[in-house]
């Protein structure tokens, strides 16, 4: 048995190195799709920092594609302006606009693209993304902007989500994130405590048929092709 054993040994670091290359050069294989996507003269909703997101529209500024992008601040840890920051600040620097949540619905109707990260993509083509996408998804799809995710393969899943699933994978966080922006607005919290039950989800689930296109280090896909790569993938029917 041990010698069975140790002739995998090679096979399973050769796997994990395979692994490890392809976690290392996502980021790059996504962004170096960008000027296929991304013309002058478009204007892109984003939200949150994720950093494929980032490197894509970068890339994008690279190839001499002169955008616009407007960035949901995305209350409440505002990681929208850490985005919103980093891309004013490239080179070439990306033309940035920095909004509040509750002006994405009203500027939804300037944008050509909306394109955001994700946390997973599920079997059924749903996306799991940070708090707030979904509301910006549902304005996309009402002024009839594409919905585009950027990711890598890694994160498809062949899990679907189950009927009574779907709010126990958004994974509340401290509600203190939340109140502290009343302590802000010096609001006396005690007037609240006890009497508010006060919910923080750190994550959305946008359904399949919200969703345009993803972008992933191995091409564009349509979400209604989600079945096929998951079968690429894992060889999963």
């Amino acid at each position: 048995f041990s010698k069975k054993a140790a002739s995998l040994k090679p096979i399973f670091i050769e796997a994990v190195q395979e692994l490890h290359d392809e976690l290392e050069l996502t980021r790059e294989n996504v962004a170096n799709q960008a000027a296929e996507h991304i013309h002058s003269g478009e204007v892109i909703m984003t939200m949150d920092h994720s950093r494929t997101v980032q490197s894509f529209l970068q890339a994008a500024a690279k190839n001499r594609r002169t955008f616009n992008v407007i960035v949901a601040e995305t209350a409440p840890n505002f990681s929208g302006r850490t985005l919103a920051a980093e891309l004013a600040g490239s080179t070439p620097p990306v033309e940035t606009l920095i909004i509040s949540d509750a002006s994405s619905f009203a500027l939804m109707s300037r944008c050509t693209k909306l394109i955001i990260g994700c946390h997973a993509i599920f079997a059924d083509g749903s996306v799991l993304a940070k708090s707030g996408a979904l509301g910006l998804a549902l304005a996309a799809r009402a002024h009839l902007v594409p919905v585009v995710i950027v990711s890598g393969m890694y994160k498809f899943s062949p899990e679907y989500v189950r009927a009574g699933e779907e709010w126990s994978i958004c994974d509340q966080q401290s509600p203190e994130e939340v109140l502290i922006q009343l302590k802000q607005d010096q609001f006396d919290e005690s007037k609240v405590m006890g009497e508010v039950e006060v919910l923080n989800p750190y994550y959305d689930r946008i359904p399949g048929e919200l969703v345009s296109l993803f972008i992933t280090n191995l091409g564009g896909h349509p979400s209604s092709l989600v079945y096929r790569l998951l079968k690429d993938l894992y060889g999963t029917s």
